[in-house]
């Protein structure tokens, strides 16, 4: 694998933050979003950070700083459009269906 270099990781930074940023905008307008190779990306700057010869480790630092903060923002509110249309956390759901559905085996 070959070692990126600094500017290679800020570009990847760049690029998905400009797709947090749409994914937010969409999900404001009402839209749904497919977040599914979000997570690939990430990974791939991860593993290219850590491998990467930096000139300006802190340019990088703050660019994956930035990240996690959209990411939580994204995260907010995705749970709150989630909740405003009805729905329930994981944690509701979970809790509904084991009392629907019991976890001792009464009805032998």
């Amino acid at each position: 694998m070959n070692s990126q270099s600094g500017e290679d990781i800020l570009l990847q930074a760049e690029k998905i933050s400009s797709l947090i940023a749409a994914a937010r905008h969409l999900m404001g307008e009402g839209k749904t979003v497919d977040l599914s190779n979000l997570e690939g990306k990430i990974s791939s700057l991860c593993k290219g950070a850590q491998s990467a010869r930096l000139d300006n480790p802190d340019a990088v630092s703050t660019a994956l700083q930035a990240i996690v903060e959209d990411l939580s923002q994204l995260d907010q509110e995705m749970t709150s459009h989630h909740e405003e249309a009805g729905g329930q956390s994981l944690e509701a759901s979970i809790k509904r269906a084991i009392d629907a559905y019991g976890l001792d085996n009464e009805e032998s």
